[in-house]
């Protein structure tokens, strides 16, 4: 009886296990895993908490829930206070090739490379700064 029981429990908490790894692949469920659908939005999230000159002040993401395109996004951004308090947004967009990009060295040459460029448009006057931001 003791060994049906434990056959029992140990199957039950497989399951559990599989299907919360299946709800966090599919993006049903986001605890910062860096694979599945929030796979590169959680990566860039922790590459920018991870750079000092960075704070975020926001971030968010899109995505369509459709059966077909349940596990990707169509977008997100990060909201950023740079060293020099600029406000600024940057954004990873669907179908792009940084969306895919997992190599973390070419990912943080990626997200210095758009705040240079948010930073440089909103010198130039070309650009409003990112809204929704408090100093």
């Amino acid at each position: 009886m003791k060994k049906k029981f434990l056959v029992g429990l140990s199957s039950f908490l497989i399951l559990v296990l599989t299907v919360q790894l299946v709800q966090m692949h599919l993006g049903l469920a986001n605890y910062g895993q860096e694979f599945g659908t929030y796979g590169q939005y959680n990566r860039v999230v922790r590459l920018v908490k991870e750079d000092s000159r960075y704070k975020i002040t926001n971030h968010g993401l899109n995505r369509d829930l459709e059966w077909k395109n349940l596990d990707h996004l169509n977008r997100f951004y990060v909201k950023i206070r740079t060293t020099n308090d600029e406000d600024i947004e940057i954004e990873f967009l669907e179908d792009s090739p940084e969306m895919t990009e997992r190599n973390e060295e070419t990912l943080k040459e990626i997200i210095n490379k758009k705040v240079s460029e948010q930073v440089a448009r909103y010198n130039s006057g070309q650009a409003p700064q990112a809204s929704g931001t408090s100093k």
